[in-house]
């Protein structure tokens, strides 16, 4: 894989370059299709920063679901 940091201003995007070998998430090899940014605000010690990950749609699933199960 291909992985490779970039830093935009405040911001810091991690890519695996090509977005269709694996999953940053799992590792799972097989098309990655999604993509889930975190921004970081007042209160997180990386305020300020911004986080982009290329995941699979297991791992989309499983972070949606975890999301919307922990907002209940």
């Amino acid at each position: 894989m291909n992985n490779s940091t970039v830093r935009k201003g405040d911001k810091m995007i991690i890519s695996n370059g090509d977005f269709i070998h694996g999953c940053e998430c799992c590792g799972n090899g097989a098309l990655v299709a999604s993509e889930i940014t975190l921004k970081f605000n007042y209160g997180s010690k990386y305020d300020g920063e911004e986080l982009t990950l290329n995941i699979c749609g297991d791992c989309a699933d499983k972070i949606y679901n975890f999301i919307q199960n922990e907002n209940v």
